[in-house]
């Protein structure tokens, strides 16, 4: 009896990573006293970036080799802009 093998997908392991990060970030902004507008649209703008990230880690995306690291850096980026932004954004909309 063979014991299959476990290939190393470090593309989808790293949409993984970065889904956990979206949904965090995205749960940070609906507790967020930020209006709904903003809200909304912030939501909005990561829909994108989660459906990109669920078909990287499905290993179902249509773009090329190139192409995905490049899209998880955009999302990646996505990410840290928001965590480091948003807060300030949030509370300069709200006050």
């Amino acid at each position: 009896m063979s014991v299959p093998t476990i290939e190393s997908h470090p593309n989808a392991e790293r949409a993984k990573a970065l889904i956990t990060r979206l949904e965090q970030l995205n749960q940070t902004v609906k507790e967020s006293t930020a209006s709904a507008q903003l809200i909304d649209v912030t939501l909005k703008i990561g829909v994108t970036y989660a459906a990109f990230l669920i078909e990287v880690r499905d290993r179902n995306t249509a773009l090329d080799a190139v192409d995905v690291p490049e899209m998880l850096n955009r999302t990646e980026e996505h990410c840290r802009i928001y965590e480091v932004q948003f807060p300030s954004i949030a509370k300069g909309v709200g006050a």
